[in-house]
């Protein structure tokens, strides 16, 4: 008997926060083979599979349910795997492979890249730009330099003395 996949959506994940990334089988004997995939990436490492098999009444004959749960306890996911597919695969010798896909959702802290060029200014210089990239999820609610030792920050809607920023979100 080929198995049946059954997965749960919690993949959702928190950046650097343990959670757990599971695929359960119903059916399928022997005891399926069960390949776990996140993007291209097979997870090998603290896998556990637990079989269990239940007895069932069906109108004059009993029946055995097999349910095997394949999990990984602490997968860490990083911005990086924001939008990935998990794949995973069960299969059992000499039947087909049934699989299920999910993408996952990552939330994260910005990230933020400058433009790799040195920005210079001289004294009493009108004009520096500084070009930096930032991602994040959930997206920014608050953006601004600090432009000097005391913390001063300059907010696109709020210049401070000689101080103003201009922001494009894109």
């Amino acid at each position: 008997m080929s198995p049946k996949i059954a997965t749960e959506h919690f993949l959702s994940y928190t950046e650097g926060t343990p959670g757990g990334l599971y695929c359960i089988a119903q059916g399928g004997y022997p005891i399926p083979t069960f390949n776990l995939q996140v993007g291209s990436r097979i997870i090998w490492d603290a896998k556990t599979a637990v079989r269990v098999t239940r007895l069932g009444n069906v109108t004059g004959m009993k029946v055995l349910y097999h349910t095997t749960f394949y999990w990984v306890a602490n997968f860490v996911a990083t911005p990086q795997n924001d939008g990935e597919v998990v794949r995973c695969s069960v299969s059992i010798s000499g039947k087909h492979v049934s699989q299920i896909e999910r993408n996952i959702s990552v939330l994260y802290a910005p990230l933020i890249r400058c433009d790799d060029y040195e920005p210079t200014a001289y004294l009493n210089d009108k004009n520096v730009f500084i070009t930096c990239h930032i991602k994040s999820k959930p997206a920014l609610n608050e953006l601004y330099w600090v432009v000097d030792d005391l913390g001063t920050k300059v907010h696109e809607t709020k210049p401070h003395d000689v101080f103003w920023v201009l922001i494009e979100v894109r």
